[in-house]
């Protein structure tokens, strides 16, 4: 037989290899993201970690940011008027009353909402959080193909939101943590810096941790601190902080309510609150009680 013959098999079989590993590559590709990398978004006081995806657009259409990558697309949008409770209600029942929404998910303390939805026959996700900021209503989304999702992104986008505001002890304070369950950072932060139970356990310290817990989810944050009295409050953990405290989120808002009000929490207060919580290293507790008791 002419060898012309198994060449052309051979080269055949060759191009049957490649053309396969391409299309292998190609669809094994096509079904993972590029790992995202993520800049800072911000509007005033307002800042909101968003995807360095090509083509993002900025304030354009009544849309303050909106990037697409892949089946996925992460939007804030920008309400200037004063939004209320009543208002994001009624979103949320016209979102449940939806006829092709389905799984629908709502955590009012947050501010958070997530519902599955279709569009042309193709099932998506969105999962939106709400947050008040200079008189204004910014709600981030993060939309995606049920495929496509990345639920690291969603929480790295929506976990992001914070209004930075200044205590009237000067502190700086970048988190929303009582924004998302109904108090006021700020304040929380003058509380401890005028309170001699608080600043008398702080004053050992330049850095310390703090962990709001809740059934609603923990919220992470840091304090630097200087004399005892809080000079910035940042989201999330610092590495380098030596001491971590838990609070009880419930107890915390009402000391934090009752303070506002003008109520100076007693001794019983402060030892349900002091007994509630966790501390690491946990002789700090001890610490915190006995100061309670006035020891």
């Amino acid at each position: 037989m002419d060898k012309s013959f198994f060449i052309g098999i051979a080269v055949g079989a060759v191009l049957i290899v490649v053309i396969g590993v391409g299309l292998y590559l190609l669809l094994a590709n096509s079904g993972a993201p590029e790992k995202t990398t993520y800049t800072t978004f911000s509007d005033g006081n307002f800042s909101v970690l968003v995807p360095e995806w090509k083509g993002a657009k900025e304030n354009q259409g009544g849309v303050a940011f909106e990037a697409k990558s892949g089946g996925r697309i992460a939007k804030v949008e920008k309400i200037e008027d004063e939004q209320t409770w009543k208002e994001y209600k009624a979103f949320k029942e016209m979102i449940a009353n939806q006829t092709d929404s389905t799984e629908k998910v709502f955590e009012d303390l947050r501010m958070k909402m997530s519902y599955k939805t279709k569009v042309n026959g193709q099932e998506y996700t969105a999962s939106k959080r709400f947050l008040n900021c200079d008189s204004k209503t910014f709600i981030a989304t993060y939309f995606c193909a049920v495929g496509r999702c990345a639920e690291e992104e969603k929480d790295k986008i929506l976990d992001s939101m914070f209004c930075k505001e200044e205590s009237r002890s000067g502190a700086v304070v970048e988190t929303s943590i009582g924004k998302n369950f109904g108090f006021n950072d700020a304040e929380l932060v003058d509380f401890i810096n005028s309170n001699p139970y608080f600043t008398g356990i702080l004053k050992d310290f330049s850095l310390v941790n703090i962990v709001f817990e809740s059934s609603a989810g923990n919220q992470e944050a840091n304090a630097e601190i200087s004399g005892g009295k809080i000079t910035k409050l940042l989201n999330g953990l610092n590495k380098n902080a030596k001491v971590t405290v838990w609070l009880p989120l419930e107890e915390t808002k009402a000391i934090v309510e009752k303070n506002a009000q003008g109520q100076t929490p007693g001794t019983l207060d402060l030892l349900a609150f002091a007994a509630k919580m966790r501390t690491d290293p946990p002789e700090l507790k001890d610490k915190m009680i006995q100061k309670a008791m006035g020891g």
